[in-house]
């Protein structure tokens, strides 16, 4: 497994609420040529202001790019594909707290 970026982190704005925090954070991945597998793998926390503790929330893992014949995530490199908006929701992974 190649990692195309080291990993980045952000937190959750302290005034936003708890059941709906926001996150203003955003990452470009640049470089001449992508895996067309290659997969996003997205940890969530947040800071619980009672504690005052980051708490991991969740995560998830997401395809960049999927095949242009199958619609469904490449199993090659050798597959025409085109890059994965994002506009829609993706499934998170909820994590027990500690």
């Amino acid at each position: 497994m190649e990692r195309i970026a080291p990993p980045q982190a952000a937190l959750p704005e302290l005034d936003s609420t708890t059941f709906s925090p926001t996150f203003k954070f955003k990452m470009e991945l640049r470089t001449p040529h992508f895996d067309p597998t290659a997969i996003a793998f997205l940890s969530i926390e947040t800071v619980d202001k009672i504690a005052e503790e980051v708490r991991s929330v969740g995560y998830c893992a997401m395809n960049l790019f999927i095949s242009n014949k199958t619609k469904k995530p490449p199993l090659s490199e050798a597959e025409n594909v085109s890059f994965l908006s994002f506009s829609k929701k993706v499934n998170v992974f909820r994590m027990l707290f500690c």
